[in-house]
């Protein structure tokens, strides 16, 4: 089996995520996405169209659970992490280009060629739920999934 490479993004909302999406392109000027027309299906033209090679979990703002103690009794509520979350995954030769002669162990950064196609990056702490990683000029943050320790949805497992 190929590689999996698992790309958690955040931004500020989705129109953000959906316009930095569609502007990025592969060495060779390979767009990785689009919108749909308005004559797709979909919502209105708001659907975002990757390459075969890239799978897109849209979740949008999500609701972190409350944490209750054996008892069940509340000891953190529940809280909205606002934004437009997004579960990426590159697989196939995407996923190959990424991967190939780097390291199997290590964070997103160390194993895989991720910060090299996306340009200037800058280091973001964690704030308001959103844990720490890297941010474009765009505002959409790049985060290593093995740093999120409590996920909204997760991938099914084949």
């Amino acid at each position: 089996m190929s590689a999996v490479v698992e790309v958690p993004l955040w931004a500020e909302d989705r129109e953000t995520f959906a316009v930095t999406l569609a502007g990025l392109t592969l060495p060779g000027g390979m767009h990785i996405a689009r919108l749909a027309t308005e004559e797709e299906p979909g919502v209105a033209g708001a659907s975002i169209i990757p390459i075969d090679v890239i799978r897109c979990d849209e979740i949008g703002p999500v609701v972190r659970d409350a944490v209750l103690d054996a008892e069940g009794n509340e000891i953190e509520p529940a809280v909205v992490v606002p934004g437009h979350h997004v579960n990426m995954k590159a697989t196939g030769w995407l996923a190959a280009m990424l991967t190939d002669g780097l390291p199997a162990d290590g964070t997103l950064f160390e194993r895989t060629r991720i910060l090299d196609l996306l340009g200037e990056m800058n280091w973001q702490p964690s704030a308001a739920g959103v844990p720490d990683g890297y941010v474009g000029t765009s505002g959409v943050k790049v985060i290593d999934p093995d740093v999120i320790d409590r996920r909204a949805r997760e991938w099914g497992r084949a």
